[in-house]
């Protein structure tokens, strides 16, 4: 059985697939990554005009805007909390102003832990923003990020179940096709026992395949014809 695994089309076929293996796990590694980073660079858009839009409301509206822009998402995505200029939270479902945000700064992200505690459970990705309004109250969107988590998982999952689909099949194609090299051979073989025993007339089997073995046995005939013509003019001379 160890004699299919050792034949070279076996080694060819096992070498492609680790090499398919590398460039397939780099390949949706870089896949992954890019979408990632779409995802979230459009998550930033839309958090940085979000807020500029809503700081630029009148308070009644803003908060009828701020309970809207919960309720119109399918899932409880976002979230928000309005704070005194002190950081003591007024409305919203932000428990308090989270330390790593910079008011006024860029998007940034962070887990949620007790930070947020209506909707979102701890150690939630969120993306979120902070600006100063007008009358110095402090204003927070938030955004889960759960879904590119999830398209990364999506992304990995289909990684192990291709290079499963790809590598099982490619092991089994690789036995089947060194077993037929291994059975082409052990028909070689049972052809050469014959000229072992001096019978010159005897000639490898060629099949319609053409590959490399019937090369080598076509390699072989002949020079088994010429050896057998010299050995018939030898016996010639010496009966002679």
């Amino acid at each position: 059985m160890s004699e299919y695994w050792r034949t070279s089309i076996f080694r060819v076929v096992l070498s492609y697939g680790i090499f398919f293996t590398i460039w397939a796990v780099c390949l949706l590694d870089l896949l992954h990554w890019t979408t990632a980073h779409y995802l979230s660079e459009q998550t930033d858009s839309n958090l940085r005009h979000q807020v500029r839009y809503l700081a630029n409301l009148d308070r009644q509206r803003m908060l009828t805007s701020l309970d809207d822009y919960v309720a119109l998402q399918s899932r409880e995505f976002n979230s928000w909390g309005l704070f005194d200029s002190g950081g003591h939270p007024l409305y919203g479902n932000v428990g308090r102003l989270p330390g790593e945000i910079e008011v006024d700064g860029p998007v940034h992200s962070f887990s949620t832990d007790n930070h947020i505690h209506v909707w979102y459970g701890p150690g939630i990705e969120v993306r979120a923003i902070a600006r100063r309004l007008n009358d110095g109250d402090i204003l927070l969107l938030a955004h889960d990020t759960s879904v590119i988590s999830r398209v990364g998982e999506i992304i990995h999952d289909a990684l192990w179940w291709g290079l499963l689909l790809t590598l099982i099949p490619g092991v089994l194609g690789g036995y089947w096709m060194g077993r037929g090299a291994i059975l082409r051979l052990r028909q070689l073989e049972q052809a050469i026992l014959p000229l072992q025993r001096g019978e010159l007339g005897q000639r490898l089997p060629v099949s319609s395949r053409g590959d490399e073995l019937d090369q080598l046995a076509d390699i072989v005939n002949v020079t088994l014809a010429e050896v057998e013509r010299l050995m018939g003019e030898v016996k010639g001379v010496c009966d002679s």
